[in-house]
């Protein structure tokens, strides 16, 4: 599966790219958005439907923070999301019509 080079959320483009290597291990990360640097980070060792949950765990972080919504309850909400919403997109392919019509 090929993942896209980048996002956009809100006003900014985020780059996607591997940890260097060794860093998601050391760290203990499957990824992390930066946001001074416009960076989504992803373990590339992941297995293809981990690292996508991971991906959309990162975009809801940029969202979340798009949107300026309070930090307290952040990850609770992201970490719970992101696989939802991923089954959500899978299980309802017949939404991406009309998500994203022609």
């Amino acid at each position: 599966m090929k993942f896209p080079s980048s996002l956009i959320i809100g006003p900014h483009q985020y780059k996607i790219v591997d940890f260097a290597p060794g860093e998601a291990e050391a760290q203990h990360l499957n990824g992390r958005i930066v946001h001074q640097s416009l960076k989504i980070e992803l373990d590339n060792t992941m297995a293809v439907s981990l690292k996508a949950e991971t991906l959309l765990h990162e975009a809801f972080h940029g969202i979340w923070r798009f949107c300026n919504l309070p930090k307290r309850g952040e990850e609770t909400v992201v970490t719970t999301l992101s696989p939802a919403f991923l089954l959500f997109c899978r299980a309802n392919p017949g939404m991406k019509g009309v998500l994203f019509p022609p």
